[in-house]
């Protein structure tokens, strides 16, 4: 009966194809881990990937072959991520990775790293056609007590995403927010987050 009972609770927390968490496990942990990160002033990096043409993929080599680009994008970031990061799909070629206690270089290393992995796969599908898949990120790292919810962090990400897609392919943009102090009004700075592009090529 417990075997049954951990079964389905992690059926209940995980996505089925790549066993990473679903969303809406994955939001729930962020929101926690982010006022965490907020209480204790500690970095804190969320990083959202989007396949690119995922959906042109499904339409040319069948949704099977999409699925199976998935489980593999899934597995392997399973495969290489710390144990204390937590993962999801987020839907249809999009996943994400919450990433605390490390600062926004180690985490930018680590990014790079798995993208240069995952791109240099190849898949075989349809009629034996060998293809590889790219991907752009968006990452947010934020520290300290800075005036944000979770949910402007998927905001910040998607941005950051939409800039990579513009810069072309297998970028990374990685936006850091600026952390909230109580200096007098007369010295603050009024922007609220700066951004730094980091371009990686395979």
């Amino acid at each position: 009966l417990e075997d049954r009972f951990d079964t389905f609770s992690y059926s209940g927390d995980n996505d089925p194809l790549t066993g990473l968490y679903n969303r809406r496990q994955f939001l729930q942990m962020l929101d926690m881990e982010f006022q965490r990160a907020k209480w204790e002033s500690t970095d804190f990096c969320l990083a959202v990937f989007r396949l690119h043409n995922f959906e042109a993929i499904c339409n040319d080599y069948g949704h099977a072959c999409g699925d199976h680009v998935l489980s593999a994008f899934g597995k392997l970031l399973m495969k290489v991520k710390r144990d204390s990061d937590l993962a999801t799909r987020l839907k249809e070629g999009q996943f994400a990775v919450l990433m605390a206690d490390i600062g926004p270089n180690k985490a930018q290393a680590f990014l790079d790293k798995f993208i240069k992995t995952f791109t240099h796969l190849n898949f075989t599908c349809k009629q034996n056609k060998s293809f590889s898949v790219d991907v752009n990120t968006g990452m947010v790292h934020s520290k300290g007590n800075v005036n944000l919810r979770s949910k402007d962090l998927f905001s910040l990400a998607e941005k950051a995403i939409t800039q990579a897609d513009q810069m072309g392919r297998n970028r990374i943009v990685v936006t850091r927010t600026r952390e909230r102090k109580n200096f007098p009004k007369t010295t603050m700075v009024h922007s609220n987050e700066k951004q730094f592009l980091f371009t990686g090529a395979r």
